[in-house]
């Protein structure tokens, strides 16, 4: 694990990767413990800085749960150590950021008294190069973090004035200047830096420029502090003035100074691309990584993957050019060619070849053998600082034989592939550009005035081409190519999906090409999926509905899923979920077209889109006692071609949904276009999946289902689709409290249910506008429709929609303040659900009976129920009205004298909002600070 203080606080796990701090508190705890490692802190002394010196009463237990939270996030609760009423930090040797910048410049202070400058400069830049900015930078509101990011502010600058008297020593005057200048304006009154930049002014033979700056000095410090420069700074100018010998550079090189013999350097690096953007955590890991040493006598690897196009080539560089001064015995640079286009892979003879000779041996004495060659390299490069870029390799077996020997050289690779059998390596896997980034690529290529003239159009290219580099180049290139062309333009040629790819080629550059590349080896199974994966229109797959659209058992089709993710053409995602980029998508779906029959590509979706109806039904049966005629809206189950995912009860079919819901109405979305069946597949979907996203709140994604249903009625002209779909989206527009819209398709829901004479459904639309009419304020109404549907409900002898409606009459009595009456409906419904057993409606039921006796100052009656009505909900996996109950709960327990386990409730009720997306965390922070946290608003 690495700790990082030199800029934002920052935790690295063991593989590199960031750790997630969380709240902007908690980061503050970590950052006291990490100013002084080891060191135990009191509870007293971190409260009263948390809070800055004005905690809640409830400190002490919101500072455990901080701490509780940073041990989760750290992954190891022996980090943080308990001890009489103080927390300490576990930080082992190594793993400070501060500790390893400190021992680096200590160790280039005794080089530079040594005499070897050129070693003192390499280390301490090595020193400075741990920096991301200002230290603790986002937590520097506490005294005791700001002491310390003082104290480091200057042992930086202190050591950042070592390494420039260490260049101008070795002759780097010239190279230093500019550096020089931008510190010089951020520290105006540094004398030690301004004489350094006249130092490196004069040697360049800029002696009036030198003078020029000490005149400047000299005014900043009258002006300002009513001071004259000290004698040194003084000493300087005079010496300037009378062209002292003694300011003369030294003679000789880095390496007459190390005393080392003059070796061949190479400095094969391309340079960097002027249109380089983004990419900044990921080049601060990579040159962190490159600037590592191993212990085990191996060079530090480094290897780059992604997709084609993604940018890894232009990322190595800049990170290898960002590292080049590192390497003093030079840097050595291949493109494999492992991708390219029209060209095959550079063999790794050929390439050591050529690095034997830039590294000083003549052709005949290179070994013709490939193995006995590349101990010759190693030999050569063993005991080197050396840096060795291979770009674009082919797999693990193209880059062994070209490892460099030794511990003191790194190797940094690109590839299509993760190269996970490449011993010791370290694994950057790239993402796609941020949006902004995008579009900040594309001012770069075609210029920021045209790209700001049309902001709008430049996001919208951003987007179409996926925010791929190699796309945004291929479209900027076309832009800078036509300076007349406005940007909508390029944006009208690449909206069609069809003809996309061929708009994204320009010159040698080509989308399409780059992809074909990455299918060539692929075997026929592997193949037939990724076009078929094209045909999906859904943002992400698992490996069941992998295997529905080939009609393969998903065990034989992980392999091929494998190869893909392998080849990156299908990206792996968390919990065995995978994604296509969306040219990729193109690709495949081009693929698909040329290479399979139209009635292949159509059943294979039609299988895919029988899955989800298939699971879809399941969710609804797991959650619901009661599914009318929803489990056979559409098509019956002997007719679906496939069986869906066996779901583990209620809490399976809950978790399915919630990470399904964007699936199930992209499918419908799709479903809507399929010849045949299609519009029967809407409907059953929009059927099945009421209950289910109505229990996890998801409501915009069952207005959207329920949206492309009526679509579907509208075309067949059934009546109980559109009833059904009217009625499931007034339920929803209910839940967001948008109650016109709510009542007008409650209303009409209630028209085609009487329509087509089905009772049932009438008293669920009548349910619905009873709670509409109820929570926009009209409660005489809402009590009228209520009892219209209890009377259905026991005409039918329907008892659990009888409990349904006599809840709702309950809470409704309740907030007209009829408690002993809404009491009393509670009893019934429990005396109802004796016998039906425990069921959502049960802890509906127990929560309203909770929330009642507690209005009517039976605390401690009410106490049980509400515990109870949280369980029961739990159980049945209906969360939406959780945290409701949970701040009750909290209230009840608060007037019960037992504060801390009432804080607890609020803690976990706005938890539950925030998972949600219902409030933000800063919020919750805001209402949990206050003594006794105000009720949110929607939770009243």
């Amino acid at each position: 694990m690495r700790f990082g203080v030199l800029g934002p606080i920052e935790v690295l796990d063991d593989d590199g990767f960031p750790v997630d701090l969380g709240w902007p508190k908690q980061r503050l705890v970590l950052a006291i413990l990490l100013s002084d490692p080891g060191r135990a802190v009191s509870v007293d002394r971190l409260i009263d800085v948390v809070w800055s010196g004005e905690p809640p009463r409830s400190a002490r237990t919101s500072l455990q749960i901080l701490v509780q939270r940073l041990r989760r996030a750290l992954g190891d609760s022996s980090r943080i150590v308990h001890q009489a009423a103080a927390y300490a930090l576990d930080v082992r040797q190594g793993e400070l950021d501060v500790e390893r910048f400190e021992r680096l410049v200590a160790d280039g202070r005794m080089a530079r008294e040594a005499g070897d400058l050129a070693k003192a400069a390499d280390l301490l830049d090595e020193a400075l190069s741990l920096w991301r900015g200002e230290a603790y930078a986002d937590v520097a509101v506490a005294e005791v973090v700001r002491e310390e990011a003082g104290r480091l502010a200057e042992v930086r600058l202190a050591a950042l004035g070592d390494r420039l008297d260490a260049d101008l020593a070795l002759g780097r005057h010239a190279e230093v200047v500019a550096e020089l200048r931008t510190l010089v304006a951020r520290n105006p009154f540094g004398e030690r830096l301004r004489a350094l930049l006249m130092l490196a002014l004069y040697r360049s033979g800029r002696a009036a420029e030198a003078l020029e700056v000490y005149r400047q000095g000299r005014q900043v410090l009258v002006d300002e502090l009513g001071l004259e420069p000290g004698t040194e700074l003084r000493e300087l100018e005079q010496a300037i003035l009378t062209e002292d010998p003694s300011l003369d550079r030294p003679s000789g090189n880095a390496a007459v100074a190390t005393g080392s013999a003059p070796r061949v350097v190479p400095a094969e690096l391309p340079p960097t691309a002027r249109t380089f953007t983004g990419r900044q955590a990921d080049l601060a890991r990579l040159t962190g990584w490159l600037a590592q040493h191993h212990e085990d006598a191996t060079p530090v690897t480094v290897a780059i993957s992604g997709l084609g196009g993604i940018g890894k080539s232009a990322l190595a560089v800049q990170a290898a050019q960002a590292v080049a001064a590192d390497f003093p015995d030079g840097q050595l640079y291949v493109n494999l060619h492992g991708a390219t286009p029209g060209l095959a892979p550079l063999a790794p003879h050929e390439v050591i070849s050529r690095f034997l000779r830039s590294l000083g041996l003549s052709d005949d004495q290179i070994p013709a053998e490939l193995e006995e060659a590349a101990a010759r390299f190693r030999t050569l490069t063993s005991g080197r600082r050396l840096l060795v870029v291979l770009d674009d390799a082919v797999d693990a077996a193209h880059v062994r034989p070209l490892l460099p020997g030794g511990a003191d050289s790194a190797v940094l690779i690109t590839s299509r592939t993760v190269l996970a059998a490449v011993d010791n390596a370290t694994h950057l896997h790239l993402e796609l550009l941020s949006d902004d980034e995008a579009v900040v690529l594309l001012s770069r290529l075609v210029g920021p005035r045209r790209v700001a003239a049309e902001s709008d159009a430049a996001a919208r290219i951003a987007e179409l081409c996926g925010r791929l580099p190699l796309a945004l180049r291929i479209a900027g290139a076309r832009l800078a190519a036509r300076p007349d062309l406005p940007l909508t333009s390029m944006v009208d040629r690449i909206t069609d999906a069809r003809g996309r790819l061929d708009e994204l080629a320009y010159a040698d550059l080509g989308v399409r090409a780059s992809f074909a590349v990455s299918c060539q080896a692929l075997p026929a199974g592997a193949a037939r999926l990724f076009e078929l994966l094209g045909l999906l229109d859904l943002p992400d797959l698992t490996l069941p509905v992998a295997g529905a659209l080939v009609d393969r058992p998903a065990g034989k089709v992980r392999r091929d899923l494998d190869r893909l993710v392998d080849a990156q053409l299908v990206t792996a995602g968390a919990g065995d979920r995978y994604s296509l980029h969306d040219l990729l998508r193109l690709f495949a779906r081009e693929q698909a077209a040329e290479r399979l029959p139209e009635i292949e590509r159509t059943e294979a979706l039609r299988r895919v889109l029988h899955w989800y109806l298939a699971t879809a039904r399941q969710a609804m049966r797991r959650l619901s006692e009661s599914f009318g005629r929803r489990d056979s809206a559409g098509i019956p189950d002997s007719e679906l071609r496939q069986r869906g995912l066996e779901l583990d009860g209620a809490q399976g079919a809950a978790q399915w949904i919630t990470i399904e819901a964007n699936n199930v109405l992209a499918a419908a979305r799709q479903a809507l276009k399929l010849p045949g069946d299609g519009p029967s597949i809407v409907a059953g979907l929009a059927a099945a999946v009421y209950m289910p996203l109505h229990k996890t709140g998801r409501w915009n994604e069952l207005i959207g289902v329920n949206q492309l249903a009526l679509v579907a009625s509208e075309h067949t002209g059934e009546q109980l689709w559109k009833a059904r779909a009217h009625n499931d989206m007034g339920w929803a527009y209910r839940e967001l409290r948008r109650f016109g819209e709510a009542l007008n398709h409650l209303e009409e829901a209630l028209d085609a249910y009487r329509a087509v004479g089905y009772l049932a459904g009438e008293a669920h639309a009548l349910n619905g506008l009873g709670a509409a009419y109820k929570e926009s304020g009209r409660l005489d109404t809402a009590i009228e429709i209520y009892r219209a549907a209890l009377a259905i409900r026991r005409k039918l002898q329907d008892s659990r929609g009888e409990v349904v409606v006599l809840n709702n009459i309950s809470d409704l009595l309740r907030k007209q303040g009829k408690l002993e009456e809404a009491i009393a409906h509670s009893h019934q419904c429990l005396a109802i659900h004796e016998e039906l057993g425990e069921s959502t409606s049960m802890g509906i039921t127990l929560g309203n009976l909770g929330k009642a006796l507690h209005r009517s100052g039976r605390a401690d009656e009410a106490l049980p129920r509400l515990e109870q009505a949280i369980t029961v909900l739990r159980r049945t996996a209906t969360y939406r009205v959780l945290p409701e109950l949970l701040w009750d709960l909290g209230s009840v327990l608060h007037e019960l004298g037992r504060l801390e386990d009432a804080r607890d409730r609020w803690r976990e009720a706005l938890d539950a909002l925030c998972e949600m997306s219902a409030m933000t965390t800063a919020e919750a922070d805001r209402i949990l600070s206050e003594p006794v946290p105000t009720q949110p608003d929607i939770l009243r």
